[in-house]
C-alpha cells in the first residue's frame, strides 16, 4: 500500500502590476509676473492624476485622466508681490 500526502500553505503570489507610462509635452516653464494660462499635453497608457504642490497661485484642470492623450490647463495668477515663485505639478499614475 502506498500513500502520498500533499499540502501547501503558501499564498499564491499576486500578479505583477504593470507600470503606467506618462509623457508630458513640456517639463519646465518660466513665466513673467502677469497672469498666464498654459496648455500641457499628457500622454499616458493608464489612469493619471495631477495636483499643484503647496501653491495657491497655481491651479490645474482637469485633475486627472485616462489612457490616451489629454490636455491640461495650468492657470498662474498674477505675481503682485514681485517675489520669485516656484511650484511643482505632481503627476500620479494608477494602473
Amino acid at each position: 500500500m502506498a500513500m502520498m500526502t500533499l499540502s501547501g500553505c503558501q499564498e499564491p503570489e499576486p500578479a505583477p502590476v504593470p507600470e503606467v507610462s506618462l509623457t508630458l509635452s513640456t517639463e519646465a516653464v518660466s513665466v513673467q509676473y502677469s497672469a498666464q494660462e498654459l496648455k500641457v499635453t499628457v500622454t499616458s497608457d493608464g489612469e493619471w492624476g495631477v495636483y499643484s504642490k503647496n501653491t495657491e497661485w497655481l491651479t490645474v484642470s482637469p485633475s486627472g485622466g485616462v489612457a490616451g492623450t489629454s490636455d491640461i490647463k495650468v492657470k498662474i495668477a498674477e505675481n503682485e508681490t514681485g517675489d520669485v515663485r516656484e511650484s511643482e505639478l505632481v503627476f500620479t499614475t494608477r494602473s
